[in-house]
């Protein structure tokens, strides 16, 4: 092997978190705008509030306004960045490691992710979709640590980045409950030291999640870790209603308002939204009901429309369109299938990414529709890891055999 070569294949991890290193260096240097000018931030902040009173936030889960709390906003903003940095390595660890991947397909995998522009900006924006990302590739890389070689140390981080998963956004419960079906499967192959590693992070997120729901219905009236989901189906069912008297629906005159405020830029105007209706939930939900109770079925056309809508839009501000996510999780079930079929090593790892990504596709879908984009950020990169897997897998197959070589 050629010098350059094989200084490739040695550093190649480290080469790709200077890549993306570089990448988040100069959006920072090119964007100027202060963090908490972003609206949806004002929710993070106020949210603390009503923790620090011994409340509950009934629209976000503790960790992220707890971090905004202690840590100053430099060093949350370095401390999100650095995490972006070590899931670049995870990932491509995964890619390596786990999947067994050869270099090129590796950096196939990894370099879009270094260089999507989301997930640096959104960290440079206090949102929790970059941390998000970047926690879930720290957790599938640990995981996967206990699953090769359990010990109770690996256990333990598992667990830990399971509750933190939980604890960071809704969204994440679909985690704990593929890892359910991914120990039920090693359990069933007879691995029981990594099932019993699965089980028990499992069993840490839903204990801590079920915690915090009962602690939330305590405080609420409410069982569950947020109510987020259901202002969100409401704001779309309120905005696309027209009351002929604007004046007996306030929350829908301020929505109204403040969407058709110029000076607000387009990509911010459902935050503003999110933010004004969260602060008037009761008479949102009123204003909803009356709507309903007006026009039954409403609810259920304007969610199918909304889900339409997103499914057409694409991914905004990205090069990849968001048709090409669920498509590509379709091919990557069938070939992991194949794998499975043909006895193929890896396709452990692999069914637990086809896993991880249905889940989040489905919570995503039946959630929280208007958040698609964002919410769907955490799986992203585990798409670009199906791609580059079946291309290696491609070429691996059009490669000749040895003894048929001229």
């Amino acid at each position: 092997m050629k010098p350059a070569a094989d200084f490739l294949r040695r550093h190649l991890d480290a080469l790709l978190v200077l890549v993306a290193a570089a990448n988040i260096a100069a959006r920072r240097f090119f964007t100027l705008l202060d963090p908490r000018l972003r609206p949806d931030t004002a929710s993070y902040f106020h949210a603390w509030e009503h923790i620090s009173a011994g409340e509950i936030d009934p629209f976000r889960t503790p960790l992220y306004p707890l971090l905004t709390a202690i840590l100053p906003g430099w060093l949350l903003l370095a401390a999100q960045h650095a995490l972006f940095l070590t899931s670049v390595y995870c990932l491509a660890r995964i890619a390596r490691k786990a999947l067994r991947l050869p270099p090129w397909a590796v950096a196939a995998a990894t370099l879009p992710y270094c260089l999507f522009g989301l997930y640096p900006m959104y960290a440079a924006l206090y949102l929790t979709d970059s941390l998000g990302a970047s926690m879930m590739l720290i957790f599938i890389t640990v995981l996967f640590r206990a699953i090769d070689r359990p010990s109770t140390a690996c256990t333990v981080a598992s667990a830990a980045l399971m509750i933190t998963l939980t604890a960071l956004r809704p969204i994440f419960l679909f985690v704990p409950l593929a890892s359910c079906a991914l120990a039920a499967a090693l359990a069933s192959a007879r691995r029981f030291p990594a099932a019993k590693a699965v089980a028990t992070a499992a069993a840490a997120g839903l204990l801590a999640a079920g915690a915090y729901a009962a602690a939330f219905r305590l405080n609420t009236g409410h069982f569950g870790i947020s109510t987020a989901s259901e202002l969100n189906k409401a704001l779309f069912d309120l905005y696309s209603f027209c009351p002929g008297d604007s004046a007996a629906y306030p929350v829908h005159s301020r929505l109204k308002t403040l969407h058709n405020n110029p000076s607000i830029e387009p990509v911010e105007k459902w935050d503003v939204l999110f933010i004004i209706a969260s602060d008037h939930p009761q008479e949102l939900y009123d204003e909803v009901a009356d709507y309903r109770a007006a026009k039954p079925g409403s609810s259920t056309e304007a969610l199918r429309s909304t889900i339409s809508a997103n499914l057409r839009q694409g991914l905004a501000g990205s090069p990849l369109p968001i048709a090409v996510l669920p498509l590509v999780a379709a091919a990557y079930i069938a070939f992991t299938a194949r794998m499975q079929s043909r006895r193929r090593r890896a396709t452990t790892p692999r069914a637990f990414i086809c896993l991880l990504f249905t889940g989040n596709f489905m919570a995503v879908i039946l959630g929280a529709p208007g958040e698609y984009t964002r919410l769907l950020m955490p799986v992203i990169p585990l798409v670009f890891l199906m791609a580059a897997d079946m291309a290696a897998s491609l070429t691996l197959h059009l490669r000749p055999r040895r003894e048929n070589r001229g």
